[in-house]
């Protein structure tokens, strides 16, 4: 693509220099703070005992020289050869994981990017029906800005840009231009990204600052379209693809006839699953893809002042379903009623998308840290949460905040959390250290009358396309995770901010290919 792929040496000469100075504590506490559960003022902060400042770690963690934040958007855990899939889509992460710390059960708190970029940019669960960031909490930019810290966004995906406030405390912002095109967005890669963060370094004023940089990439959005570099994998189906999927789709050859029944044509149903395919291998090139960027920016630290003085953290937004379950039965229902039948055939009575849906496909993302106070070669498979990145970021840089947060940074591991809970549209899930999955539904979803409990689906953590829905077989379980839904709606007040300049975020998600006005990232 033409990059410019700027030389190691100018990002030693932009990063290495003096010891950074240490930021000054934000004395920020309860400021701007979420409600407590039962009064009306925010709750107040816990005294900083010596045991509780052991606990979490903060007496051992040195301040770091600066922090990358690499968000992958769309990216889902199982389809890199880092968590065990088939395909080598990872090497570069695979490399950095064993020298740092991986986190193999980790989640986000949304299953499209606007909530869950909001929860990990402010450390909190916030409203799913939330339009920007909240206007009384501090994102994480800000606590930073006010101690000092020098900050920069190169984000590729202007769904989280300055409409919904996400530029708040950054001193550098960079997004694609407004009125670009969806192919235009696609064309700035994880590789042009990287490459404007260099330069952002080169063109630092003062050295001896601490500094946040946040790179967001968005090489396996939809549509899926790698360089010919790293189109690697259109030869041969992986083994879930031989086993399960396609003969789970072949099954549906019927129903898709009788809806097309009215098409001039038969419906092709070998092409159809061939497209199908080509969705899969392509999102892989994409992974691969962002996967060398990564590369390429880890080998650049790595020549500029090594991992004992930067933090890497690599994350996700959220996943991505890849054909792997039918559609629900509401979206089923509206199809069936298109004019011209379904042009895709089998493609579209399947999965393709991610706003919506809390399967693990789409609710279990990558995390991976390497740098200063990170173990190398760890693996933790206790349950994590973007909601972690916040404060392990203000933690690192040596910044103090006494607000709420509902994450805890990972230098205070192990944590006991026995539960973790995400937002979809109309949705919500909970995820159990055992294994259990439920997911709670609106009605209209199931097509059920408003009259019944709320619909739910009863899973199981597993290999992807496996999930099979237990609820009428297992009615306790299911009540035991309804009540711990319950249970944390009821502790956790969320903050709505609907103050949101519609202009901009209808173009941005126009530019993603989008319905302006809907929901989708």
């Amino acid at each position: 693509m033409g990059h410019t792929r700027l030389l190691a040496a100018a990002l030693v000469a932009a990063v290495l220099g003096a010891a950074c100075d240490d930021p000054k504590p934000v004395e920020r506490a309860g400021a701007g703070a979420r409600q407590a559960p039962v009064a009306d003022a925010p709750a107040p902060a816990a005294p900083k005992t010596a045991e509780a400042e052991l606990a979490r770690g903060g007496g051992a963690v040195q301040p770091t020289r600066g922090v990358v934040l690499f968000v992958i958007d769309t990216l889902r855990a199982d389809r890199l050869s880092t968590y065990g899939y088939e395909r080598e889509t990872s090497p570069n992460l695979t490399a950095l994981a064993e020298r740092g710390t991986r986190w193999t059960n980790n989640y986000a708190q949304g299953s499209w990017t606007l909530p869950s970029m909001l929860s990990m940019m402010t450390g909190l669960y916030l409203s799913q029906e939330s339009e920007a960031l909240p206007e009384r909490q501090p994102a994480l930019a800000e606590l930073l800005s006010e101690a000092g810290v020098e900050t920069a966004a190169f984000i590729g995906n202007r769904v989280v840009g300055a409409a919904r406030g996400f530029e708040r405390g950054f001193d550098h912002v960079e997004t694609p231009p407004r009125g670009a095109s969806s192919a235009e967005v696609q064309a700035l890669d994880a590789h042009h990204w990287v490459d404007r963060f260099v330069a952002w370094q080169q063109g630092r004023a003062d050295q001896n600052r601490p500094w946040f940089a946040w790179i967001h990439v968005l090489d396996p959005h939809a549509p899926y379209a790698p360089d010919k570099k790293y189109d690697l994998f259109q030869k041969g189906r992986t083994k879930d693809e031989q086993e399960l999927l396609v003969p789970r789709w072949s099954a549906e050859r019927t129903r898709v006839d009788e809806l097309n029944a009215k098409r001039s044509a038969p419906t092709d149903h070998y092409a159809a699953v061939a497209a199908m395919l080509r969705d899969r291998s392509n999102y892989d090139g994409d992974v691969r893809q962002a996967d060398d960027a990564l590369g390429r920016l880890a080998s650049l630290i790595r020549s500029a002042v090594g991992f004992d003085e930067v933090l890497l953290i690599v994350a996700s937004d959220h996943g991505e379903m890849l054909y792997e379950y039918l559609l629900y039965p509401q979206a089923i229902e509206r199809r069936s009623k298109w004019p011209n039948g379904l042009p895709r055939g089998l493609g579209d009575l399947f999965t393709l998308e991610h706003t919506g849906y809390l399967y693990e496909e789409v609710w279990r993302t990558p995390l991976v840290m390497i740098g200063p106070n990170i173990p190398a070669g760890r693996v933790v498979d206790d349950l994590s949460v973007n909601l972690d990145i916040a404060p392990t970021v203000l933690e690192a840089l040596g910044v103090e905040y006494d607000g709420p947060l509902d994450g805890t940074s990972k230098f205070a591991e192990p944590r006991d959390r026995d539960a973790v809970f995400g937002h979809g549209v109309n949705t919500t899930a909970v995820r159990t250290l055992d294994g259990r999955i439920l997911i709670e539904h609106a009605h209209k979803r199931f097509m059920r009358p408003a009259t019944e409990p709320a619909p739910v689906q009863l899973l199981a953590t597993g290999p992807s396309g496996t999930a099979v829905d237990r609820a009428a077989e297992r009615p306790d379980d299911v009540a035991d995770l309804r009540a711990r839904i319950e249970t944390w709606r009821a502790s956790t007040r969320f903050q709505t901010n609907m103050n949101v300049d519609r202009a901009e975020a209808d173009e941005a998600l126009r530019a993603l290919g989008y319905k302006a006005g809907g929901e989708g990232d």
